[in-house]
């Protein structure tokens, strides 16, 4: 496999991991607040294939996703989860 296309994997990756995360949150009935964006995601997802990326580039959003996802982890470990709400979601 060449490089183009495992970046294109670990970038697809990154992006589908977030994409399934809101899925499991909007099932669970704690959708994220930012729809718009997540629409972009998938549109980029759709052209994902077409593009020539730079391991700097994937680098930069695999870090941005695990930010992401640990900020999230913060929020549900805080008050703000509302604990007793019927939701089990629990970040590991």
């Amino acid at each position: 496999m060449n490089t183009d296309r495992l970046l294109q994997i670990r970038l697809r990756n990154c992006l589908q991991t977030i994409l399934d995360f809101n899925e499991s949150m909007e099932a669970k009935g704690f959708g994220l607040a930012f729809s718009a964006e997540l629409e972009l995601l998938r549109e980029f997802l759709d052209r994902l294939d077409a593009m020539v990326l730079s391991e700097a580039d994937v680098l930069r959003i695999e870090d941005a996703t695990a930010v992401f996802f640990r900020e999230l982890r913060g929020f549900f470990d805080q008050e703000h989860y509302p604990r007793n709400s019927g939701a089990h979601f629990r970040m590991q």
